[in-house]
């Protein structure tokens, strides 16, 4: 567990949030400043989650603290 970094502000909501288990708990500063992670380490997170998804904060192999997006506007220009 890394512990050398602040926790930036995740708007995700998770199970694993504010656990040791939160993905932005187990990555290094590195992959947290990069805001994506290796395959290896991603093979490491996926037997980590193993029964259960992976975190929503981690999208293919980048890291994304922002959220569920808004498809409101989406919705409404294909309704038009």
């Amino acid at each position: 567990m890394s512990t050398s970094h602040t926790l930036k502000p995740c708007s995700w909501a998770c199970p694993w949030k504010g656990t040791a288990m939160c993905a932005q708990c187990l990555l290094n500063s590195q992959s947290l400043a990069d805001g994506r992670v290796s395959l290896g380490v991603l093979c490491g997170l996926k037997s980590l989650y193993q029964a259960n998804d992976l975190p929503p904060c981690i999208v293919g192999h980048r890291l994304d603290w922002s959220g569920p997006r808004d498809n409101a506007i989406g919705l409404t220009a294909v309704m038009a």
